[in-house]
This record gives C-alpha cells, structure tokens and sequence, in this order.
C-alpha cells in the first residue's frame, strides 16, 4: 500500500513535469502527497478483532474473518493510521460506537498508529478517564517504542494520575489474555506485578509452543 502511494506521486511528478515544467511537476507532486497525508489522517480505518480458532486464536479483523470470535466482555479495537488533530474525533467516535453495556475491558491495538499528537493524547484521557469512572479495563497492545514511551510518560507511570498500565511490547493476543485474567478475578487480586508474572508465563509458553512446532516440523521433513 506505501509503495503505491508513492508510485501515484511519482508518476503524477512525471507526466506533470513533462507536461508543464519541472518547477510545477515538484509542486503537484507534493501537493498530491500532501493530500494524500491529510486523506489518511481524515478517514482513518478501525476494526474490531475477534480470535481465529483456524490460525491458534490470532486475532483477526471480524469483517474480513467471519469465523473471528469476539471474547465475551471485551472489545479489541485496532486503530489503523496516525492518532493526530485530524483524526482523534474519528477515532473517539469508532471506538465509542463499539462500545455496549456488557463491555468491561478494552485492548486498544496500537500496531499501525505510526505516532500520537497533543490533541490525540487530550481525546484519549478523556476516554481513559471515562473507563476508569465506569470500571473499564484498557491495556494498549503492539505499540511502538515512541508512542509505547509517549503513553508511559503523559498517561501511564511517568504522569502524576496514571490513567493506563503500560507492559512493554505485550502483543493484542496477549493483552486479551491478561485482561480475561483480571476479569475472572475480583479486583483486589489483581496487581500489576502479577499482571507482569502471568505474562512472563504467557510468552514462555508461547515460546514452548513455538520450539515445539519448529521441532514436529523439522522432524517431518527428515
């Protein structure tokens, strides 16, 4: 998808250079990737995410997978493009119009969100502020370095109110898990420490699993 954006800018360079000079062909050009910048920004995608049984509970968009299960409780919310001025309405407005009675925990997945702005960090305090009046958990999944550091400092642990718990590199699946835990247990239970020991248990297994399949395969092939 990036490199068609950027083939369209550059053949629109090139047939606008020919046509009518260098000087207006880098113009339009840069127009044209300006434009397309602000479009993404305005019209940004969300999905929800259900588990594929198929794919070992890989969280999938539910439209695009229809065997994808949403996990009673929950809604994971995966956000597609930057969190800036231009978008931060729309997405408030997805995210609320998936919102239900029955929902308890939200995973917001934060994979494509390439960085998050001033006024995007504003929106999303006041939806944390909200969950946290109404009893909601929310984790943030698959952010990366910059936005995962920015979250820490105005939202999590470096902010004097930490409205948003923040594990390192925790993946959508993951996050599902941690917050199914926390759901099935009362909440004086719950600690972030032992949030963080339960996922170091989560990724071993998973990395068991993982040396486990690698082995059957190889063993297959011999």
């Amino acid at each position: 998808e990036g490199l068609g954006k950027d083939f369209t800018v550059w053949s629109v360079g090139f047939v606008c250079t020919i046509l009518f000079g260098a000087l207006y062909g880098i113009g339009i050009a840069v127009l044209v990737g300006v434009g397309q910048v602000v479009a993404e920004a305005t019209a940004p995608r969300a999905a929800t995410l259900g588990s594929v049984k198929e794919l070992g509970g890989q969280m999938k968009d539910v439209q695009a997978f229809p065997t994808a299960e949403k996990i009673p409780g929950m809604l994971v919310f995966e956000f597609r493009g930057p969190l800036c001025f231009c978008s931060a309405e729309g997405f408030h407005d997805e995210l609320s119009s998936r919102l239900s009675k029955d929902i308890k925990a939200v995973v917001l997945s934060f994979g494509s969100v390439e960085y998050v702005d001033f006024s995007a960090m504003s929106v999303l305090k006041d939806i944390l502020v909200k969950f946290k009046a109404e009893g909601i958990h929310c984790l943030v999944a698959e952010a990366n370095p910059c936005v995962e550091f920015l979250l820490t400092e105005k939202l999590g642990s470096g902010s004097d109110k930490p409205l948003l718990e923040i594990f390192e590199g925790i993946s959508t699946l993951e996050a599902t898990v941690v917050l199914q835990k926390r759901l099935s247990e009362p909440k004086w239970v719950t600690t972030h420490s032992q949030d963080e020991k339960f996922l170091s248990s989560v990724r071993e297994q998973e990395q068991n699993l993982l040396h486990q399949h690698i082995e059957n395969t190889y063993a297959i092939h011999e």
